[in-house]
């Protein structure tokens, strides 16, 4: 019970109760030993969440959701949890499991981008976008800029780039010798 001398504000504790019981009956992240994000960090793979299957047969076309996580790891929270938000408002969506760092480098991460935009071409049609966050962004931008100085066509219909980083000057002072290196000059 809650007293009047404890000073705890009640309808403060009261807001709390109410959204700890709307949030009880909401979809959680797996565990980790559960979670795909987490198994074969040596093989890339394009993961389909079970709330983004109903839409994708209804869906004009796919968006690839890149997670981020430095390059060491992918982030939970950006990955199916954005598919099943784009899935609820009718988009398809696929989480990208890219290769990461120690054993594998940014050229093998932005090879696992561009084969799943063509897995997901060839298996879904319609244009192809692709949300990334942090690392994940800035991998989407990657590719797009490699695909450009090799005077490819862009592989990617949309890019929507969340919280990326682009710019090294804020933590590689020794990138900015080169300006080519940088996304945004």
């Amino acid at each position: 019970k809650l007293h009047a001398d404890t000073g705890y504000n009640k309808e403060l504790v009261a807001e709390r109760q109410a959204a700890y019981k709307l949030i009880q009956g909401l979809p959680r992240l797996p565990e980790l030993e559960d979670d795909s994000l987490f198994h074969g960090p040596n093989s890339p793979a394009v993961l389909v969440p079970p709330a983004a299957r109903t839409c994708a047969a209804a869906a004009l076309g796919t968006v690839i959701v890149c997670p981020g996580g430095n390059y060491e790891f992918l982030c939970a929270h950006e990955a199916f949890p954005v598919a099943a938000w784009l899935a609820s408002h009718g988009i398809a969506a696929v989480v990208l499991r890219y290769r990461l760092l120690p054993k594998y480098g940014l050229e093998e991460a932005m090879d696992d981008l561009e084969a799943a935009v063509a897995h997901v071409r060839k298996t879904r049609g319609g244009p192809v976008g692709a949300i990334g966050f942090s690392a994940g962004s800035h991998l989407i931008a990657s590719l797009c800029r490699r695909a450009g100085a090799r005077d490819q066509a862009q592989p990617l219909d949309a890019q929507v780039l969340v919280y990326p980083c682009l710019d090294p000057r804020e933590w590689d002072d020794g990138a900015c010798e080169d300006p080519t290196l940088m996304f945004f000059n």
